[in-house]
C-alpha cells in the first residue's frame, strides 16, 4: 500500500465512522504485512492515534499476536510499537489486557523484537500470573542477548522490578554480568596497572561500571529491591559472593537508607570468610582432600583484586571501597608485635588471612592501581586517624603508613606541602601539644608517656622514607624537616614533658635515617644538617633524669644504624661525661656519684652515658678516629673501680634503704649507679682482641665487686619483708652486639679459659643478657639484616655451646652450671620465638646454623625437634625440682609448630603435609609419654605439656593420644560408670595434685571444643552443595569426626572429676548435642544417607545420653552423700554448693533440653527416611530431672 492509499485510508476513517472497525483492522493488517519502510511510522501513528475510538482494539492485539507467534521474525518492528499503543489503551478491560500479555509473554520472542517488546510491556499495570510471565520471558532473552543490548534489558527489568520479582530479576541480572565478567579472562597485573588492557575489555568493563550504577540507581528509587537484595545476602550468608556482587553492595552502600546495613553485611561475609579460611585450614587433618575441596572459602582475595583493578574505569565505587577497607582495619586492631605477610603476595592463596592485612592490602592495592592518585587520599586518613588516637592507630596502621611514604611519600610531600603541617599535628598529639604549651593533649587516648613515645617512635619510622637527607636529593625530605625543625626547636622549650619527649624523639629519627655526607677531610663525617641536630639535643643535657635516658638510649640506637656518627657523638658526650669523673689519682672513687643525685631524685642516668661512650669509642675506633684520650680514662675508672670500696663514693651503709626518706633513696641510687658502673666496666673491658693475664684479672676482679655491691643492695632491701624479691635491676649494656662478644669469649671455641672457670661471671654474662635481650624486644627494635645476623650468632652459641653441652650439669641443684643453663634456655626460648614471628625469612638460615648436620630444612627441624626432646629427657630427671625451664622448651616447640603451621607456607620453607603431619604424631606420642610418665612435678609443666598436645591434636587424623590421656585420668580419679574395656592398671601421674589434673582435663576439653566447632563449620557448609554425590561424602566425614568427639566426650563424661572439670564437660555436651541436632535438622531436608550416619547416631545415643541418664542419678546421690560431711567445712564448701545449684539450675537442663530435641528429631526422621531410628530413642524418668527417692529419703532422715 502507498503512502496516498495510508493517508485515504486516514481519510476514510474519519468520513465514515460506521467504517471505522473495518478501516482499523486492515491498518492492523498492514502494519503486519508488508509494505515500503517509510509507510511503518504513518501507520503505527495512525494505529496509536485511533485505537480509542476503534472498538476493535482486543481483535487488532489478537490479530498482531498471531502475526508474531506464526511469522515470528518475519513481523515488522513498527508491529511492535502498535502493540504497545494498543495495550496500552483506555479501551481494553484489565482482562482483556492480561489475556493478551499472557499469549505474547508465553511465545517465543524473536532476539531483533525481543528489546522492544520487554519496553512494550515493562511499565504496565499488570496481574500477578501476568507479571511473573513477562518477567521470566524478559529474563530469558536477556540471558542470550549481546553485551550491547544487555543495558537496554536491565533497564526494562529494574522498571518491572517495582511491581514484584524482585529476587528473580536480581539474580539473573548478577547472573548475568557474572558470565560477562568471567568472559573477560584474565590478565597480567603489568596490563590492569600499565592501562594496556584491549579496547574491548575496557568497553566490556564500562559497560559493567554503567550497569552497576542503573542497579544503585533502582534501588535509590526502590526501596523493596534494595532488602531484597540484601535479604538474598544475608540468606546465602556471602556463598555467592564474587566481583559483582561485591561492586552492587559497594554502590548500595552509597544509598543513605542501605548504608549500614550493606557495611555491615560487607564487613561480616569478610569476617567470617576470614574465620572460614582458618577453620578450612584446620580442618586438613581429618576431613578428606575431596570434601575440603568443596567447601573451598570465599577467594576474598581474588575478588577484591578485580575489584580494584576495575575501579579504576568505576570511579564512583573508589571511595566506597577506601572506607570499608578503614573498616576491616579497625574491626580488627593488632597487637603492636603483629607481623604483617602482605609481603608475600605471591603465595596469597595459601594464606589464613585476617580482616586487618585485608584492609591494609586493599588500600595498599588502590594506589597502586591508581597509579598513586588514591595515595594522599588514604594518607590524609591515616593521618587524621593518628591525629585523634595516637597510640591505636599507629599501631594498627604503621605497616600501611610505611609502605605508602616509602612509595609515594616524597613525591606527596615535593606536591602537597599541606602534608608536613598534617605530620606535625600528628607529633602535636603524640606529645600533648607542641604549639600550645599551655594547651592539653589533642590526643584521645589516656595513656602513659612511655607508650606515647614508643608509639611516636613506630609513627617515625612509618615516615621515614621522606625523612631522606637533603644531601641526597631528596626535595621532599628536606622539606619536611625543614617545616618540622622549628617546631621541634620551640618544642625543646615546652613546659610539658610529653611534648620535650616528642621533639628528642623526632631530632634523634633525623639522625637514625640520615645518610653519610661526602669526605670533608676532616675526621669527623658529621655533616651541617647533623650538627644543627646535635645542638639542639644537647638542651636535652639540662633535663630531668627520664630525658637524659632517652637521649642516651637513642643516640646508642643512632651509633648501631649510622657508626659514621660515631665520632661526632663522642665529642658531644665526652664533656657531659667528664662533669661526673674525678680527675685526681689521690681520691679512690673515679666518677662523682653524689652529684648524679639531688636529694632523694636521681639526675643523672650515669650508667647510660657510659654505656654510650663505650659503643662511640669501639665504633670511632674502627673509623680510625682518635680516642686515646677517652680509652685513658676509661682504663683509669676500670682501674680505681677495682680498689674502691662504698664508702669512697660516699655511700652511707647503715642507712634504711627500704624507707621513704630523702637518705635512704639518695643512698639506693647511688648504689644502683654503681652496679650499673660495674656492669658497663666488664663490657668494656671484655672487647680486647688480645687478652693479658692482667686483663682477665681486671675482668674477674670487676665481676667480684659487681656481686659484692648486689649482695649488699639485696640485704639492704630484705630488712622490709617481702620487698627485695620484687625488685627489678636494669641491667646497662651498650648493645646486643657487646653482649654476643663476651658470650663469644666465654662459651665458643676461642673462648679464655680463665675467664670460663670463673662460674659466678659465667652466670652473670649469660642472666644480664637475657635482661638485655628482654628489654629490647619490649621497645619493638627495628628489624635489621644486621640485627637478624646478630640474633642467629647468639642462638647458635646458647644453645650448641652452652643448652647442648650442659647436659651433664643440668642434673645439679642450686649450681652455677644449672644456673647458666636455665639463664641461657630463658634467652634462648625468648629470641627464639621472636624470630618465628617477626624475622621468618631468617628461619632457614637460623636452622642451617644451630642444627648444620641436616640436609635439608626439613630435616634440621626434626633433628632439631629431637635435641629439644633429649633436652627435656634430661631436665624432667628424678633429681631436676626446677621445671621451668621444661616448660620454656616446650614453648620454643610450640611455637615452632604454630610457625611450620601457619607461617612456613609463605617462606621458602615448604613443609610437605605428610611429613609435617608426621612431625605432629612424633611430638604429640613424646608429650603424652612425658606426661604420663610421672616426671611432670609442677602444674605449669603439666598444663605446658597438655597444652601442646592438645594443640597437636587439632591437627590429627584420630583421637588417640587424647583418650590415652582421659584413661590415665580416669586411673587417677576413678570412674563413675564402669566400662568393659576399662583398664585395671593405674597410671602414674607423679606428683601432680589434683588440681593440676583437673586442669589437664579443662585443656583437652578446649581441644575438643574447637574440634566440634569445626564440625559446625563444615555441617553449616553442606546444606549449599548442589551433587548428591559431594553431600555424602562431606555427610560421611561429619559423621566420622562427630563419633570420634563423642567417644572422648564419653569418656571424660563417666570419669570422676572435680566438680569444675565435670561441670566442664557438660557444657561440651550442650555444645556437641547442639551441632548434632542442627545435622539432623539438615538431614530433615534431604532424601538420603551416608552409611555412616547411623553409626553417628549410635554412638551418640548410646555413649552420651544414654550415659548421662547414668551418671545424673549417680552424682546426685554423690553430692547427697557429701552434704552431711561437709556441712561444717567453711567457705570452700559453701562455694562448692553454689557452684553445684548452678548446674543444677541451669547447665543440667539445658543439657537435657538438648538431648530432648535428639531424639525429637530422630523421631522425624525416622518417619521420614523410613529408617528405623527408633531403636535409638528412649525414655528414662532420670532424664525429667527428679530427684530419686534415696535422695530424699537421705535429706528427710537429716
Amino acid at each position: 500500500m502507498s503512502d496516498v492509499t495510508i493517508k485515504q485510508l486516514a481519510s476514510e476513517y474519519t468520513e465514515q465512522p460506521h467504517r471505522r472497525s473495518e478501516l482499523f483492522i486492515r491498518a492492523v493488517s498492514m502494519i503486519v504485512g508488508h509494505m515500503p519502510d517509510g509507510d511503518w511510522p504513518l501507520a503505527a501513528r495512525f494505529v496509536a492515534e485511533k485505537a480509542a475510538q476503534s472498538g476493535v482494539v482486543c481483535e487488532s492485539v489478537g490479530l498482531i499476536a498471531g502475526a508474531l507467534e506464526t511469522r515470528g521474525g518475519e513481523i515488522n518492528p513498527a508491529a511492535i510499537d502498535a502493540l504497545a499503543s494498543l495495550i496500552t489503551c483506555n479501551a481494553l478491560t484489565d482482562k482483556e489486557r492480561d489475556v493478551a500479555v499472557v499469549r505474547v509473554a508465553k511465545m517465543g520472542w524473536p532476539d531483533h523484537l525481543a528489546l522492544k517488546l520487554a519496553a512494550a510491556f515493562c511499565d504496565l499495570s499488570l496481574s500477578s500470573i501476568a507479571h511473573e510471565l513477562v518477567t521470566a520471558r524478559v529474563i530469558a532473552c536477556m540471558k542470550t542477548c549481546k553485551d550491547d543490548e544487555f543495558t537496554g534489558f536491565l533497564r526494562y527489568l529494574l522498571i518491572l522490578a517495582k511491581a514484584g520479582q524482585q529476587r528473580n530479576i536480581l539474580l539473573a541480572i548478577i547472573s548475568k554480568m557474572r558470565r560477562m565478567d568471567m568472559s573477560l579472562g584474565d590478565s597480567d597485573d603489568d596490563d590492569w596497572s600499565a592501562g594496556n588492557l584491549a579496547t574491548a575489555k575496557v568497553s566490556a568493563i564500562r559497560l559493567e561500571g554503567s550497569c552497576i550504577l542503573q542497579i544503585s540507581f533502582a534501588v535509590r528509587q526502590n526501596k523493596e529491591l534494595g532488602q531484597e537484595l540484601l535479604s538474598w545476602f544475608k540468606e546465602r550468608k556471602g556463598k555467592e559472593m564474587c566481583t559483582i556482587s561485591f561492586s552492587l553492595l559497594l554502590a548500595m552502600s552509597q544509598i543513605h537508607r542501605f548504608e549500614s546495613q550493606t557495611l555491615d553485611i560487607l564487613k561480616a561475609t569478610f569476617i567470617s570468610a576470614c574465620k572460614d579460611s582458618l577453620l578450612h585450614h584446620a580442618t586438613s587433618a581429618w576431613a578428606p582432600k575431596s570434601v575440603r575441596t568443596l567447601v573451598q572459602p570465599i577467594q576474598i582475595w581474588s575478588i577484591l583484586k578485580r575489584t580494584i583493578q576495575k575501579s579504576v574505569y568505576w570511579d564512583n565505587l573508589t571511595p566506597v571501597l577506601t572506607q570499608f577497607a578503614f573498616i576491616l582495619v579497625d574491626v580488627d586492631p593488632v597487637s603492636m608485635n603483629h607481623h604483617h605477610r602482605l609481603v608475600f603476595e605471591q603465595d596469597a592463596h595459601k594464606m589464613v588471612w585476617r580482616s586487618f592485612d585485608l584492609g591494609v592490602w586493599i588500600l595498599l592495592e588502590l594506589c597502586r592501581q591508581h597509579h598513586g592518585a588514591m595515595a594522599r587520599v588514604v594518607l590524609n586518613q591515616l593521618l587524621s586517624k593518628i591525629v585523634a588516637k595516637p597510640v591505636t592507630a599507629v599501631i594498627s596502621c604503621s605497616y600501611l603508613l610505611e609502605n605508602l611514604m616509602r612509595q609515594y611519600g616524597v613525591q606527596l610531600v615535593q606536591q602537597h606541602p599541606q602534608l608536613v603541617a598534617n605530620i606535625q599535628d600528628c607529633l602535636n598529639a603524640f606529645g600533648g601539644s607542641c604549639s600550645d604549651a599551655s594547651g592539653s593533649g589533642s590526643g584521645g587516648d589516656a595513656l602513659r608517656e612511655d607508650d606515647r613515645v614508643a608509639a611516636c617512635r613506630r609513627f617515625l619510622w612509618a615516615i621515614s622514607p621522606v625523612f631522606a637527607d637533603a644531601s641526597g636529593g631528596a626535595v621532599g625530605g628536606s622539606n619536611l624537616k625543614e617545616g618540622l625543625l622549628i617546631g621541634l626547636r620551640k618544642a625543646m622549650f615546652s613546659r610539658e614533658t610529653g611534648v620535650r619527649k616528642m621533639a628528642i624523639e623526632t631530632l634523634m629519627h633525623t639522625l637514625k635515617v640520615a645518610d653519610r655526607p661526602g669526605e670533608s677531610g676532616s675526621q669527623s663525617n658529621t655533616g651541617a644538617a647533623q650538627t644543627e641536630v646535635f645542638y639542639i639535643l644537647q638542651r636535652g643535657f639540662n633535663q630531668q633524669c627520664d630525658i637524659k635516658c632517652q637521649l642516651y638510649e637513642g643516640f646508642l640506637e643512632i651509633v648501631e644504624l649510622q657508626p659514621w656518627l660515631a665520632s661526632g657523638t663522642l665529642d658531644i658526650f665526652t664533656p657531659q661525661f667528664l662533669k661526673y669523673y674525678e680527675s685526681s689519682k689521690a681520691i679512690r672513687a673515679p666518677l662523682k656519684l653524689e652529684i648524679c643525685v639531688a636529694g632523694p631524685l636521681l639526675k643523672e642516668p650515669l650508667p647510660a652515658l657510659m654505656a654510650l661512650l663505650v659503643r662511640c669509642m669501639i665504633e670511632a675506633k674502627d673509623s680510625q678516629f682518635d680516642v686515646s684520650e677517652q680509652e685513658e680514662v676509661m682504663d683509669d675508672i676500670l682501674d680505681r673501680l677495682v680498689k674502691a670500696d662504698l664508702a669512697d663514693f660516699e655511700i652511707e651503709k647503715d642507712v634504711d634503704y627500704t624507707s621513704n626518706s630523702d637518705d635512704g633513696k639518695r643512698n639506693k641510687s647511688m648504689v644502683e649507679l654503681l652496679i650499673g658502673m660495674y656492669q658497663v666496666s666488664m663490657e668494656y673491658a671484655m672487647i680486647e682482641t688480645e687478652f693479658s693475664d692482667e686483663r682477665v684479672d681486671l675482668i674477674v676482679s670487676l665481676n667480684r665487686k659487681l656481686n659484692t655491691v648486689k649482695s649488699f643492695l639485696k640485704e639492704k632491701l630484705k630488712s622490709k619483708r617481702g620487698f627485695g624479691s620484687k625488685q627489678v635491676a636494669t641491667v646497662y649494656s651498650s648493645g646486643i652486639s657487646m653482649r654476643l662478644q663476651m658470650l663469644v669469649l666465654l662459651f665458643d671455641k676461642p673462648a679464655i679459659a680463665k675467664l670460663r672457670a670463673n662460674d659466678e661471671l659465667a652466670q652473670q654474662v649469660v642472666s644480664d643478657t637475657y635482661a638485655v635481650l628482654n628489654k629490647m624486644i619490649e621497645n619493638n627494635i627495628r628489624g635489621t639484616v644486621e640485627l637478624a645476623e646478630q640474633f642467629k650468632s647468639l642462638l647458635r652459641i646458647l644453645f650448641c655451646c652452652i643448652m647442648k653441652k650442659a647436659n651433664p650439669a643440668v642434673q645439679a641443684v642450686k649450681t652455677p652450671d644449672r644456673a647458666i643453663f636455665c639463664s641461657a634456655v630463658e634467652c634462648f626460648e625468648k629470641l627464639f620465638s621472636y624470630i618465628l614471628t617477626h624475622m621468618p625469612d631468617a628461619v632457614e638460615s637460623l636452622f642451617a646454623d644451630i642444627v648444620p648436620n641436616g640436609d635439608s630444612c626439613e630435616e634440621r627441624i626434626d633433628l632439631f625437634c629431637r635435641e629439644i626432646r633429649d633436652l627435656l629427657a634430661e631436665i624432667l630427671g628424678a633429681n631436676t625440682p626446677y621445671t621451668r625451664e621444661a616448660v620454656l622448651l616446650v614453648k620454643c616447640l610450640s611455637d615452632l609448630w604454630t610457625f611450620l603451621d601457619r607461617i612456613a607456607p609463605s617462606t621458602s620453607i615448604s613443609y610437605e603435609p605428610h611429613k609435617l603431619k608426621q612431625l605432629g604424631a612424633g611430638l604429640q606420642k613424646y608429650m603424652f609419654d612425658t606426661w604420663k610418665s610421672g616426671l611432670c612435678v609442677d602444674a605449669l609443666v603439666s598444663k605446658a605439656l597438655v597444652g601442646f598436645m592438645c594443640k597437636l591434636q587439632l591437627h590429627a587424623s584420630n583421637f588417640l593420644m587424647l583418650q590415652s590421656s582421659i584413661e590415665a585420668i580416669q586411673g587417677h580419679f576413678g570412674v563413675l560408670i564402669e566400662d568393659v574395656g576399662d583398664s585395671q592398671n593405674g597410671a602414674n601421674l607423679g606428683d601432680l595434685a589434683d588440681k593440676d589434673i583437673a586442669a589437664a582435663a579443662l585443656l583437652m576439653l578446649a581441644s575438643l571444643d574447637e574440634s566440634v566447632e569445626q564440625v559446625r563449620w563444615m555441617s553449616g557448609k553442606i546444606k549449599f552443595l548442589q551433587e548428591d554425590e559431594a553431600r555424602l561424602q562431606m555427610e560421611s566425614a561429619i559423621c566420622k569426626q562427630t563419633s570420634f568427639v563423642s567417644v572422648v566426650v564419653y569418656q571424660l563424661l563417666r570419669s570422676e572429676l572435680p566438680l569444675d572439670a565435670s561441670d566442664a564437660v557438660f557444657s561440651s555436651m550442650i555444645k556437641l548435642f547442639r551441632v548434632v541436632n542442627g545435622f539432623l535438622r539438615y538431614k530433615g531436608t534431604s532424601s538420603d544417607c551416608s552409611p555412616r550416619f547411623d553409626e553417628m547416631v549410635q554412638v551418640v545415643s548410646s555413649k552420651l545420653r544414654d550415659t548421662l541418664n547414668e551418671v545424673i542419678p549417680t552424682l546426685q546421690e554423690r553430692d547427697a552423700e557429701e552434704a552431711p560431711e561437709n556441712a561444717k567445712k567453711g567457705a570452700s564448701m559453701l562455694i562448692k554448693k553454689r557452684k553445684r545449684s548452678a548446674r543444677e539450675s541451669k547447665t543440667m537442663p539445658t543439657l537435657i533440653f538438648e538431648t530432648e530435641q535428639f531424639d525429637r528429631y530422630l523421631i522425624a526422621l525416622h518417619k521420614k527416611l523410613k529408617i528405623n531410628l527408633m531403636k535409638y530413642v528412649k525414655r528414662s524418668t532420670a532424664r525429667d530431672f527428679k530427684i530419686s527417692d534415696k535422695t530424699k529419703k537421705t535429706k528427710g532422715e537429716k
